[in-house]
């Protein structure tokens, strides 16, 4: 054996407590804590292999080490030369140190943040070589904390990307925060997006918005040693957003693992190529696994060293091989070695590599051929069914693998598979799963629940395996297997080649395990409704959804039941995070459904969003919480209203920030509280003041920070006179309309965030792309709205007559202090609304206008009203002034006009129209309801009424103003015992406006 003999490593009976390990190893020195999936990770390499285990040393406490070069922890792979390589580019000698700490931050940042990858194919053991590392004495002295990320099973689920999205990497820094034993509040949503923020503008702020987060993480681990495990990254731009010394004085080192050639190299990294096992660590890792000693006879080493050959030398298949020798019936270890050897070496369909074959041939134990294949589709089905959009391999409770098991035997396959179970021995669930972790293929860890309660969790080992079981799917159709006759199956041949590889048997398999699987836990739920509640919480919409079963999915997020189960047992934030999981998935199968034309999309994640805010809010009014709890509710809220921006439902989101607002100031927050601050940032993006033309002594006048003058290319409409705030567009898609013969498409513009500012050239005109700015209408007078409009398209008009006021509307003069006019009315400039405007919100909206003497109104109806304004000279004084519009909602308030006098639009038949809003009462209109159930105005502007032009189905956010009669503008309207006011025909909407209805927010804003 000495060509053939491995690293001289001491080999002794398990320690039975890791705890008492780690324990004395902090007496010893201070050392950082392992992390969980590198114990895992080796511990899945270890376990149930054999009686061998690794050396523990009792006079050196129980330093794991070894015997020739000093070097402490190994695991199962002695693979020396490349640990020795990590921990002398980790490893700081005290002199380093001592600089350290002596340096200021940025001499720190570039001499001492080291970044080391690990690079090679799938299967080479890089995983295990990091797992390794980090149980390293040397290596931990080193760093305060060693954190672990495993990036690539993101994009394993979702393939059509290969780098981080938002939520993935908010996900991530969550799992460092929890790691490091801190709380992870910093990392809920914090992209603050607009109603006019368009793709390209979102994917910019999306990159602020992970800087920022980036920069928070980096504020957390300020002034610690910090070395990060990145394992399977898939692209190098994702090393940079963990790379967070870059902005503190913390000593943050990265180890990667990757299978890809795309990474840049960094200042202060290196690679190192991780390549196939040689003969000696080939061998020992075969004898380890099968369970062999290092004594085998010459004749057994060769055949062994035949079938390390056959496996590439690849670390996971000559793992694979080592488990198939040790769970092999046979008695002779000739006999074992020489069939595993021509079993790995026979015939192959093409396209089928060595690992997969390695694979496949695992299941060789089962000598009866119909029930390895039985043995292959349960594990193929486990891989598929359990695996969500954040994790490949997740743990997987007993209970939903029993579940699992136990509906796939009684129902899938054919008869013959089913009698294949009883006859090996296959029936029971542990049965099952100890002979898969006996093979290697699944991982087993036993977790303390409550009242000292375990239970059993397993995982897919590798993802190698993930994708043999993923690949097993694409070959079969399982649906033909179960219906086949006897005869038919008899001359079945349950191989790997039966078809060739198929999406359409994937999916059809993956649809058909899920039912299966759904319709037997609902057999089970109505007899043992207290049974399998692991299942319902964390898998059942899952797999309704992989079933294809949208609706009961989405009709399952709604339901209070499991609402109540879910943050019952995880909790509020934990149970939030688990909802927004199944959501996204839901949202992401739902757009690969085939596209309804219908004029506008809506997800049925919009009802589910409402749904859980109408319970968080209900459980905030009727349960006595303490104030951590009520805290919780309040970030919900701000998550949930983020959620809605995409959908565009402003609106709502800003009535969901308000009552987050209204928590935090119930619990006594002051406006400089952080939470506070985040809330307050959010209700901002969602309100943008409307961008109008003012007089120019108007104290809303604007002023923009660049006058275009010294620039001939495009800039950003940002304004000097107020600053953090720009010109930008409230909607992000705009409205066609259709007047005579012309057409055009418009947006309106407001004020709102800069980080969302348009951006123009100047000629005279403002153009933003093949649009341009101008005056809605082509109405120069004040308090007319301008908009960002195409050119008009026209058939059969004059042009110069009918595109003159359109024309005179769009120019525009900029002065050096950054005013804008009409160039064709000098007289006005642009501002913004003098009061925030008034729209259509929800029927229970905070931001809703409750009028206090509606019961008035409603008392002075007059049939022979009309909305015309006609005479009223002979009416009683008390009908002829009308009830004053104030409101309870918003005291010492009331609906008021933006300016004194309504504008005249030549283009309307001269109708003439004026914004309304929420503004002092001492400003405030005075109306009564005519027989129409017009809103008619009986002093200032008398004869006008409340309209709103919508011909479809309203929504929240239609705006709400004053206008003289027009015949394609609705004026009905009815007001509510509860005094709010509602369009006819709309009760779940009513008047409201963009602040909160609650006194105490306008006292302290």
């Amino acid at each position: 054996m000495d060509d053939h003999e491995s690293p001289t490593l001491l080999f002794c009976k398990k320690p039975e407590n890791n705890s008492d390990r780690k324990q004395d190893e902090k007496q010893l020195i201070e050392v950082a804590s392992i992390p969980d999936e590198a114990i895992s990770s080796l511990e899945r390499n270890v376990a149930e292999t054999s009686n061998f285990s690794i050396v523990y040393d009792n006079e050196s406490s129980q330093h794991v080490q070894y015997a020739n070069n000093g070097l402490k922890d190994p695991a199962l792979i002695p693979r020396v030369e490349i640990l020795e390589q990590i921990v002398k580019h980790f490893s700081s000698s005290k002199e380093e140190v001592k600089i350290f700490e002596q340096q200021n931050a940025s001499d720190r940042i570039s001499v001492h943040s080291k970044m080391l990858t690990l690079r090679g194919m799938g299967g080479l053991g890089k995983t295990t070589l990091a797992a390794m590392a980090v149980n390293l004495i040397e290596l931990r002295s080193a760093y305060d904390h060693i954190l672990w990320v495993n990036l690539g099973s993101n994009f394993k689920v979702e393939s059509v990307r290969n780098n981080l999205s938002y939520d993935m990497y908010l996900n991530c820094l969550r799992k460092l925060c929890q790691q490091l034993n801190i709380k992870t509040d910093k990392f809920d949503c914090e992209l603050f997006l607009q109603p006019g923020d368009t793709k390209i503008l979102i994917s910019g702020k999306v990159l602020q918005a992970m800087e920022q987060a980036k920069m928070n993480m980096a504020h957390l681990v300020n002034n610690l040693r910090i070395l990060i495990v990145l394992d399977d990254v898939w692209s190098h731009e994702d090393v940079d957003l963990f790379n967070f010394g870059e902005h503190t004085s913390s000593l943050c080192s990265i180890l990667i693992t990757t299978r890809t050639l795309d990474l840049a190299p960094f200042q202060g990294s290196r690679s190192i190529e991780v390549n196939f096992l040689n003969a000696s660590e080939a061998r020992y890792l075969f004898l380890v696994q099968a369970g062999l000693s290092f004594t085998v006879s010459e004749h057994n080493l060769e055949v062994i060293d035949c079938i390390i050959q056959k496996c590439g030398h690849l670390p996971l298949a000559v793992r694979a091989a080592g488990r198939l020798a040790k769970t092999s019936k046979k008695i002779q270890l000739k006999l074992i070695l020489e069939e595993i050897l021509g079993n790995i070496g026979g015939n192959v369909s093409q396209g089928i590599s060595p690992i997969v074959r390695i694979l496949d041939h695992s299941f060789l134990f089962v000598t009866n051929e119909t029930t390895a294949f039985a043995v292959k589709m349960l594990f193929s089905a486990f891989a598929l069914l359990f695996q969500t959009d954040e994790c490949l391999r997740p743990w997987v409770s007993r209970e939903s693998v029993k579940l699992m098991w136990v509906a796939l035997r009684l129902n899938e396959g054919s008869e013959e598979l089913k009698l294949s179970w009883r006859k090996f021995n296959l029936t029971k669930v542990d049965q099952i799963t100890d002979l898969m972790c006996e093979m290697g293929l699944l991982d087993r860890k036993i977790v303390k629940l409550e009242n000292e309660i375990s239970d059993t969790f397993f995982r897919i080992h590798h993802d190698l395996m993930w994708d043999y079981g993923k690949m097993f799917a694409t070959r079969y159709d399982f649906k033909r297997i179960s219906t086949m006759s006897f005869t038919e199956q008899s001359q079945f041949n349950f191989n790997l080649c039966v078809y060739d590889f198929s999406d359409n048997f994937f999916n059809q398999n993956l649809q058909r395990w899920a039912k299966l699987l759904i319709f037997f836990f609902i057999k089970l739920h109505q007899v043992q409704r207290n049974e399998y509640n692991d299942y319902n919480l964390n898998w059942l919409p899952l797999h309704l959804m992989k079933a294809g079963f949208l609706n009961d999915a989405s009709n399952m997020l709604k339901n209070e039941n499991f609402l109540t189960d879910i943050f019952k047992k995880f909790g509020l934030e934990m149970g939030m995070q688990s909802i927004m999981s199944f959501m996204r998935t839901f949202e992401r199968l739902y757009q690969t459904l085939p596209v309804v034309d219908t004029p506008v999309y809506t997800s049925p994640m919009i009802l589910v969003i409402y749904s859980i805010h109408d319970y968080i809010t209900k459980f905030n009014s009727l349960v006595q919480v303490d104030c951590s709890t009520r805290r919780e509710i309040g970030s919900i809220l701000i998550v949930l209203g983020t959620e809605l921006h995409k959908y565009s439902e402003w609106t709502t989101s800003l009535d969901y920030y308000t009552e987050a607002l209204e928590i935090f100031y119930l619990l006594n927050y002051d406006n400089d509280h952080p939470d506070v601050e985040r809330v307050v940032k959010h209700m901002d993006s969602c309100v943008v003041q409307r961008l109008m033309l003012v007089s120019l002594d108007s104290p809303y006048r604007i002023k923009l920070k660049h006058n275009g003058k010294n620039t001939a290319s495009k800039f950003s409409l940002e304004l000097s006179s107020h600053p953090g705030y720009a010109i930008v567009k409230t909607e992000d898609k705009c409205k066609t309309i259709k007047y005579g013969k012309m057409m055009w498409s418009y947006v309106y513009l407001g004020i709102g965030l800069q980080d969302s500012a348009l951006e123009v050239n100047y000629d005279g005109c403002l153009t933003h792309r093949d649009q341009f700015i101008c005056v809605a209408l082509g109405a120069l007078s004040e308090g007319m709205p301008l908009s960002l409009r195409s050119k008009t398209l026209f058939d059969g008009i004059n042009v110069e007559e009918e595109l003159e006021p359109f024309n005179d509307s769009s120019l525009f003069t900029i002065d050096s202090d950054g005013s804008v006019y009409p160039t064709m009315a000098p007289n006005l400039c642009l501002g913004f609304s003098p009061y925030p405007i008034m729209y259509l919100v929800r029927r229970n909206s905070p931001n809703r206008a409750v009028l206090k003497y509606t019961t008035n109104l409603n008392a002075w109806k007059e049939p022979d009203c009309c909305s015309s304004g006609s005479d009223i000279s002979t009416r009683s004084k008390k009908t002829r002034n009308g009830v004053i519009l104030e409101l309870s909602s918003h005291p010492g308030m009331g609906i008021v006009p933006f300016f004194n006098e309504m504008t005249c639009t030549p283009k309307l038949n001269n109708v003439k129209v004026l914004g309304l809003g929420l503004g002092p009462l001492e400003l405030a209109l005075s109306a009564k309801v005519n027989g129409k159930n017009h809103f008619v105005m009986t002093q200032k502007h008398k004869g006008a009424a409340l309209c709103h032009i919508c011909q479809g189905d309203l929504k929240v956010g239609e705006e709400v103003f004053l206008s003289t009669p027009f015949h394609k503008w609705n004026y009905e309207f009815v007001s509510n015992d509860d005094g709010t006011i509602s369009p006819a025909g709309a009760p779940h909407l009513v008047l409201g406006f963009q602040v909160p209805g609650r006194s105490m927010y306008l006292k302290k804003r």
